[in-house]
């Protein structure tokens, strides 16, 4: 169960001291998702380290691995993990919300469990000090 904002941190690093559980969709599988995994490969291309149009010298192929799927209230999460082009762990993620957007997001890991992650893509509006 996933609290109300105003019960969780202001940043997004206090959500390390947090457990949640997630109920996964049935079924927990990539190819539900509501956008192809092409879609989120080109976005990534745009968006992460190591794209071909984001600017980076070190361009690679994102080697995307499915983490699990999640509903946080009334959205649906599938969320992948992958390393940019630095190197770094990172997660993407498609919300498909109450409203039947479609909505894509990335972000390093940051030490989250895939969990955390998911609740702060979910409420999108942290701090990065406490």
């Amino acid at each position: 169960m996933v609290p109300p904002r105003e019960q969780l941190p202001k940043s997004w690093k206090g959500l390390k001291n947090y457990t949640f559980d997630l109920p996964k969709l049935f079924p927990n599988v990539p190819w539900t998702c509501s956008r192809r995994k092409k879609e989120v490969l080109e976005y990534l291309d745009v968006e992460a380290r190591g794209g071909s149009q984001a600017g980076s010298e070190n361009v690679i192929s994102f080697d995307l691995k499915f983490v699990r799927t999640a509903k946080i209230n009334r959205s649906k999460f599938w969320l992948w993990s992958f390393k940019d082009g630095d190197g770094v762990d990172c997660f993407v993620s498609v919300q498909k919300n109450e409203a039947g957007q479609n909505i894509l997001g990335f972000e390093e890991a940051l030490g989250l469990t895939p969990e955390q992650w998911l609740v702060m893509e979910y409420y999108d509006d942290w701090e990065n000090e406490e």
